[in-house]
């Protein structure tokens, strides 16, 4: 009798079982590998939480608080309920399986953080903890000083420092096929090629690509698979969900035998990256598989040379518990995600924890084009004081330079030894943490990513005597009268189609976003209804070419307005009481936006704009930016009340500046255009040579180095190769220096017409 040949089926359980995947089903806690067990019994825990206990307007589930209210939770759980079909109707179809998978990983493309007050808009109840000791104790510290966003959630979305999605940390392709290592031959074996519905990674922000070609580098052309895709923007998946129809299903071990090779192949990428590297990483991919309203996760690690899968959870979604128990779960992942894997691969591509830390990204909220490096607070009515920031923050300031961790801002004046703690990388060369003997101080080496942040406010006084000193000083140094300054300012300040009728809280909100610090609550201090206007500015500092980005704010009430009047001799009978704001919240909000937006610029747009010393003022409609040419009301205010004060501006304005490390992302080419920049730099150039005679300021390096590309400042011969194309691009950008301490551009000339360019040897030969 001839033998039966196997199914297909059979065939692929035997592969299965060869290739040591074992699906172990749901395994008792000691049972599991015991550096994963912490991670898993927390999964595990969210079997205790039912909708009926939110029902009872409870504030706890499985023992522990709820981080978010209950309203929020029971209307997810319900929301994720409804988008399933229940049994007996029609199946569910393509299109209604993609949007219940997007209800349920929408943490994954939400905003983390509010981009007002800086709190979170969501915090896990089930949190992972790393197994090292340190690394528990630091994140635990972390987590417990988080706190969640107030504002109304209608501010949660608003357009502002950066467009929704551009900074995801995170990315997920649909039914894209997993190509297996061809050193292994599988294909060649008879194991087909897979395309599971829907795959999760990290996305290739410049981060992740920055570590990786550098990691590949270091390998010296032996490159290491980081992903299974043909296609691009995805590297180490961590998620994979696979399902199947209602009608005629095979069953769950269908969906097993069709993941199995798909995890097997994701948990390897992770498994060789550790091995490549040397640094800790526990090999680790949830698994969702499904079967029309029934849901299951599983947990596939690599263990005893073994690819194991082992059941943590299942529920149905029709039952609302099964439903809050997902999300708790998806929730519980997202944040290990950010704050345990994300970081782990990171730290193997780039050789070590403290490398990423000073490159890293914000987390998952979209407001992360931008990393807070350091801020020193110069204020006409408080001392310098010390601001504690996000985790990933570090003191730069000559002044303050340390790393802190995530403590919220106390308000209380500190003081630190700059000496003891490292600058960040962009400073490195600036002379402000390494001295230089000649003739290296003759250049200095910066990066258009790395910025001082400035808002300037001048609150116009109400009081009479107040405002008469004031504007003493302005005709003490040889400008109009009250009288003709009145005159000026007048068509502007009475005009109620201009500047912003606001708050001075808001303005201090602004001052907050604009410096990346949080607000210090001051005692006995009144708020008041204002009209604001604004200027921008960007520009290079003469003395140490520093890329300076300078937002000044006027602000008068109508009180500060009538006392002008009155002291000119204006006999209309202005009053404080004749001269009403109205003050929009619509307004300020869309102001916010369109403020804030400006800080966005990197790369070759941040010189662009410095090297033409782009000055603008905000419209009337608070919605965009204009020119001198559009807004000469606004740009006479400025002029008769900001420019001659020089460098005693701080005696009569509050000064606040903070550097900043901007981290690159894609600029809206609608507000790009908006801005009118017309970049002198080429497609090609990666940084260029920037000359000025020291006129003004015979101690001011006459050289500098502008880098426009990504380039790590650690690397000397990185930073070599960058000086190499500048040498090698046509001449240097020749500046002027100003009385005001400004560099403005003039023309390109070639190097040899520039007197001694010794220095620049100096540089190669050191660096090289």
């Amino acid at each position: 009798m001839t033998a039966q040949r196997p199914s297909a089926a059979q065939r692929e359980r035997a592969l299965i079982k060869e290739y040591d995947i074992e699906f172990l089903g749901p395994e008792r806690e000691h049972r599991w590998p015991e550096r994963y067990r912490a991670t898993f019994a927390e999964a595990r825990n969210v079997r205790g939480c039912f909708f009926e206990d939110l029902k009872r307007g409870t504030r706890t589930l499985a023992g522990r608080p709820l981080s978010l209210p209950v309203n929020v939770l029971q209307e997810r759980s319900l929301c994720l309920k409804r988008s399933v079909v229940p049994p007996g109707l029609d199946p569910m179809n393509e299109s209604t399986l993609r949007v219940m998978e997007a209800l349920v990983f929408s943490r994954f493309k939400a905003e983390v953080k509010c981009k007002t007050c800086r709190g979170f808009h969501w915090i896990a109840d089930f949190q992972a903890i790393p197994t090292n000791e340190t690394e528990a104790k630091s994140l635990e510290k972390r987590r417990s000083e988080r706190f969640l966003c107030q504002c109304p959630r209608e501010q949660w979305d608003p357009e502002g420092f950066d467009d929704k999605g551009d900074t995801l940390l995170f990315t997920s392709f649909l039914e894209v096929p997993v190509h297996y290592d061809p050193s292994e031959g599988l294909v060649e074996r008879g194991i087909p090629q897979r395309k599971p519905d829907l795959v999760m990674g990290l996305k290739t922000t410049n981060s992740v690509t920055f570590f990786q070609d550098e990691f590949d580098s270091r390998r010296r052309g032996c490159r290491l698979r980081h992903t299974p895709f043909k296609r691009s923007g995805l590297v180490y998946p961590f998620i994979l969900v696979e399902s199947k129809s209602e009608e005629n299903s095979p069953g769950f071990e269908a969906i097993q035998r069709q993941s199995a090779f798909p995890l097997r192949e994701f948990l390897r990428l992770q498994q060789k990256l550790q091995q490549a590297s040397g640094q800790p990483l526990d090999p680790l991919v949830w698994f969702f598989s499904y079967q029309a309203d029934e849901w299951r996760l599983s947990a596939a690690v690599v263990n005893n040379g073994k690819y194991q899968v082992y059941d943590l959870w299942v529920n149905r979604l029709l039952d609302p518990s099964g439903s809050l128990q997902l999300l708790l779960l998806v929730d519980f992942i997202a944040d290990w995600a950010r704050d345990l894997y994300r970081l782990k691969v990171l730290s193997c591509l780039a050789g070590g924890t403290d490398r990423v830390k000073r490159f890293r990204e914000s987390s998952t909220d979209t407001y992360a084009s931008q990393r807070s490096m350091g801020s020193v607070i110069r204020t006409v009515s408080q001392p310098p004081v010390q601001l504690s920031q996000e985790p990933d923050i570090i003191w730069i300031s000559s002044s303050v330079v340390t790393e802190v961790n995530d403590a919220r801002m106390s308000g209380v004046p500190l003081r630190s030894d700059p000496v003891n703690h490292p600058a960040h990388p962009f400073l490195r060369w600036t002379g402000q943490s390494t001295p230089l003997s000649s003739p290296a101080r003759d250049m200095t080496i910066r990066h258009a990513n790395m910025v001082e942040f400035r808002f300037l406010h001048l609150r116009m006084p109400y009081d009479i005597q107040a405002l008469s000193i004031l504007l003493g000083t302005v005709m003490s140094r040889g400008l109009q009268d009250v009288k003709t300054l009145w005159e000026t300012v007048k068509p502007v300040l009475l005009d109620p189609l201009r500047g912003i009728s606001t708050t001075l809280s808001w303005i201090d909100q602004v001052k907050c976003l604009w410096l990346r610090v949080s607000p210090v609550a001051e005692d006995n201090v009144t708020d008041a209804d204002v009209q604001a206007f604004f200027q921008f500015r960007t520009y290079l500092r003469g003395s140490d070419w520093q890329l300076v980005r300078e937002m000044t704010c006027i602000s008068w009430t109508s009180g500060s307005i009538a006392a002008l009047a009155h002291l000119s001799g204006d006999d209309s009978r202005l009053s404080g009481a004749s001269f009403q704001l109205n003050v929009e919240e619509c307004v300020s909000s869309k102001a916010t936006a369109t403020i804030t937006r400006l800080g966005s610029l990197t790369g070759k747009a941040s010189a662009a704009a410095a090297f033409a010393s782009l000055t603008l003022y905000l419209d009337r409609n608070a919605s965009n930016w204009t020119d001198r040419e559009a807004a000469r009301g606004e740009d006479s205010l400025f002029e008769a009340l900001i420019v001659p004060y020089g460098q005693n501006i701080e005696r009569y304005v509050d000064v606040d500046s903070a550097t900043l490390a901007v981290i690159p992302k894609r600029i809206p080419p609608a507000f790009a255009k908006s801005l009118g920049l017309r970049t002198p730099l080429t497609p090609t150039a990666k940084a260029v040579l920037l000359h000025c005679q020291p006129d003004n300021n015979p101690q001011a390096p006459r050289w500098c180095l502008m880098v426009v590309e990504e380039v790590d400042f650690m690397l000397d011969k990185a930073v070599g190769e960058m000086l190499t194309c500048a040498v090698g691009y046509d001449g240097a950008f020749v500046f002027n220096s100003h009385q005001s301490g400004i560099l403005s551009w003039v023309r390109n000339a070639p190097l040899g017409s520039l007197g001694d360019v010794r220095c620049i040897q100096w540089w190669l030969d050191h660096l090289l």
